[in-house]
């Protein structure tokens, strides 16, 4: 059934790629520098990614935000088009384009003053280290730091509004934990705005990267269809310009 599902859409692709797109709506969380929901100018460099991809084919765009389980619901019931931003492990059931927008990994941060090395999975032996509930580091990882027998301290802490990066950060610099993993567009976002508090933190080991698209709604998929080849051409044309490094430079990520 599958394979004759892609041969359908193989045979109609020119007819649908003449179909009209005037707007495409997103939704998503707000967990900055991804997507700001209170910043205007700075919604977000994935936000400001998908949006001037599709102006660049002359599409317009709305971006709204909701909690992310309820964001997901929205995308999947077809009340929006996409869901920023999920990673490639998350909500399979949507529909992809080819080009990522980004990638995301996790990295750790310590204080320059410890000394402490995190460059290989053994260095985190005997250590105290803090990440956001709900984070999934990675299985390999995850394994690793769950061993009982590697004798690894762990605190995970909830994170709920935009106060949660001096939180976390605070957190590393009153030595309560060794090393704090979280995203690494979210910690160098931090830093960028916060010199004082970068010249004190150090970057350490960081976890694979992962690709990162807007998931397309599975309710219309002949839609999402249209959609996803428009914001590959849009993500091409961006590249070549120079707007998406400009983008990146923006919020401190290049």
């Amino acid at each position: 059934m599958k394979n004759i599902t892609y041969i359908i859409l193989f045979l109609i692709s020119p007819i649908i790629l003449n179909a009209v797109i005037d707007r495409v709506n997103f939704v998503g969380n707000n967990w900055c520098p991804q997507h700001c929901i209170n910043d205007k100018k700075n919604p977000g460099y994935l936000v400001e990614i998908a949006q001037e991809a599709l102006n660049a084919v002359e599409i317009s765009s709305s971006m709204t935000f909701q909690p992310w389980l309820r964001a997901i619901h929205s995308v999947n019931r077809g009340t929006y088009d996409g869901l920023l931003t999920p990673s490639q492990s998350e909500e399979k059931q949507l529909i992809r384009h080819n080009i990522s927008l980004a990638s995301q990994r996790f990295c750790f941060y310590s204080k320059k003053n410890t000394h402490i090395k995190f460059q290989k999975l053994q260095d985190f032996n005997h250590k105290s280290i803090a990440f956001t509930k709900g984070n999934n580091l990675g299985e390999e990882f995850m394994t690793y730091i769950q061993d009982i027998n590697n004798n690894i301290s762990l605190n995970e802490l909830v994170s709920n509004n935009e106060e949660f990066a001096p939180r976390i950060f605070k957190f590393l610099l009153k030595e309560r934990v060794d090393a704090i993993a979280i995203t690494e567009d979210f910690g160098d976002y931090y830093l960028g705005l916060n010199p004082s508090i970068k010249k004190e933190i150090q970057k350490q080991y960081c976890t694979n990267k992962e690709p990162l698209h807007i998931g397309l709604s599975p309710s219309n998929k002949y839609r999402s269809y249209i959609i996803s080849k428009k914001i590959d051409e849009g993500l091409y044309i961006i590249k070549q310009n120079g707007t998406y490094d400009k983008i990146l430079k923006k919020y401190f990520l290049k």
